[in-house]
């Protein structure tokens, strides 16, 4: 019988906390809050916050990885750079977890570029043998 009452006071203390809360980010036009309290995904309490800023898109809008922008350069966005900075043929040398190499030609000679992994358009780090 204790045990109830200590609960609902818990209970009562969240949902107040959860309405301060709520009243205080309601004006901040970016985020809101709220608390669910019941057994829907599971036994107890669960709170979410959802984010609304720029860049950032829910999981519930495409179903498509869920609305997650990918930030790291991949092997297949380096060799369309490379291409269009003017390396023909070209092909991954490495990959890492730095950086991706890629090889091919510039005008019947040689060429390689470097490519910074962690970025958003594939920086270029690096160039040799590009005429």
């Amino acid at each position: 019988m204790f045990t109830n009452s200590i609960k609902t006071i818990l209970a009562a203390g969240i949902i107040a906390a959860g309405a301060a809360v709520t009243t205080t980010t309601t004006a901040n036009a970016g985020s809101s809050f709220g608390i669910y309290i019941g057994s829907g995904h599971g036994h107890g309490i669960h709170s979410t916050r959802k984010y609304r800023q720029k860049g950032h898109r829910s999981h519930r809008f495409n179903g498509k990885r869920h609305g997650i922008r990918h930030a790291a350069c991949g092997p297949r966005r380096a060799l369309n750079k490379a291409y269009r900075v003017g390396v023909n043929r070209p092909h991954v040398a490495r990959i890492n977890h730095k950086k991706i190499v890629v090889v091919g030609y510039s005008r019947g000679y040689p060429a390689k570029v470097v490519f910074k992994r962690k970025s958003r358009g594939c920086k270029i780090i690096r160039t040799r043998g590009l005429h």
